[in-house]
């Protein structure tokens, strides 16, 4: 149960940045003001991902590309918490009532 509230936490926290981040994009495209409400929480959701990948990535023209990196970014560090979670995950032990094979389940005793 605490694996399923911390996969719904991540997936929450991680669609709604990147939805940001696309927002942000898209606002940049339209050439909506940043001065509305909505421009200032697409902002204050999405700057401390995107401005450092400006940097690193310029913007040419109207697209916005270090957004969309930075929404494909979040995107795979999901998918990589996913993948350890998953990974690392301790199986419950069996039970006395269920059976356990040991080596080839299709070998017969002759």
């Amino acid at each position: 149960m605490l694996f399923e509230i911390v996969l719904f936490l991540l997936d929450v926290v991680v669609g709604l940045i990147s939805g940001a981040c696309l927002l942000r994009m898209y606002m940049q495209v339209q050439r909506v003001p940043f001065g509305n409400p909505v421009g200032q929480l697409v902002f204050a959701l999405s700057d401390w991902i995107v401005m450092p990948l400006r940097k690193v990535v310029p913007a040419k023209g109207r697209w916005d590309k270090s957004s969309l990196i930075a929404a494909l970014l979040l995107q795979l560090v999901q998918v990589l918490l996913i993948w350890l979670l998953v990974t690392t995950r301790k199986r419950p032990k069996a039970g006395k009532h269920e059976k356990t094979t040991r080596g080839d389940p299709h070998e017969t005793n002759t």
